[in-house]
């Protein structure tokens, strides 16, 4: 009986790992780049906190990707917002 649920518990984290790997690939690009960042790491490289970046995405203002369950934020969405941003305050002076 062990052995059946340990070999369970083995294909699990194989497909666990195997998956992961497929997002890592997914999310760089061929100079290993990242191209998708997640929800924590994009509120990082913004400065601003997750719910702003969930706040930013549900405005339309981020885009925001799925793999399966997991949501990104493509890192040239995030460069384009910053952009739009430094734009606006230029043209309010």
């Amino acid at each position: 009986m062990s052995t059946a649920r340990s070999r369970g518990e083995r294909r699990f984290r194989d497909a666990f790992r195997s998956s992961r790997a497929l997002i890592q690939d997914m999310t760089t690009n061929n100079d290993g780049q990242q191209l998708l960042l997640t929800i924590p790491q994009a509120a990082q490289r913004l400065g601003v906190g997750r719910t702003t970046v969930y706040e930013l995405t549900a405005a339309g203002e981020l885009e925001l990707v799925h793999i399966g369950r997991c949501a990104r934020i493509p890192v040239a969405s995030v460069d384009d917002f910053v952009e739009r941003i430094r734009d606006q305050s230029v043209t309010k002076r």
